[in-house]
């Protein structure tokens, strides 16, 4: 007899009562304090956060004339192509140059646009800003030129 009581007690001890009402209220919280996280979330990032803006291109620089038809390319040619880049680099980032990258900014998209970016005064955008959301390297040891604009 004592086996028996044993088995059903081992029974009743393996057996466990869920209570689906109190489950129920605990993922609805669960969900609720998720979705009130999230919310707080988006809102930081939209409205908090500034808007940040990349674009980069690659030019390949090639010495020569572009008319000529050359098939193999020397040690020569390159290491111009190279010292190219570095030229252009410094041209690229001078203060006449940026000015007039400037003005043609504005007048292809307005004042109005532009000076959500940038700093606008009488029309045209400070160089120094300008030159300041640029930024142009040899990428790498090659003869590619990398111009990169941040906003």
């Amino acid at each position: 007899m004592g086996t028996l009581n044993q088995k059903n007690k081992n029974k009743q001890d393996d057996e466990t009562e869920i209570d689906l009402g109190k489950l129920f209220k605990a993922l609805v919280q669960r969900l609720l304090v998720t979705l009130c996280f999230s919310a707080i979330g988006f809102s930081y990032g939209k409205y908090y956060l500034p808007l940040e803006y990349t674009s980069s291109t690659y030019m390949y620089v090639k010495n020569g004339d572009a008319s000529e038809e050359k098939t193999a390319i020397n040690q020569q040619d390159l290491m111009a192509s190279k010292s190219l880049v570095e030229t252009y680099i410094v041209i690229l980032k001078n203060d006449t140059v940026v000015k007039q990258v400037g003005m043609n900014l504005v007048s292809k998209f307005g004042v109005s646009e532009i000076s959500k970016c940038f700093t606008v005064k009488n029309g045209v955008i400070s160089t120094a800003e300008l030159k300041d959301a640029i930024s142009m390297s040899a990428d790498g040891d090659t003869e590619v030129l990398k111009i990169s604009a941040q906003t």
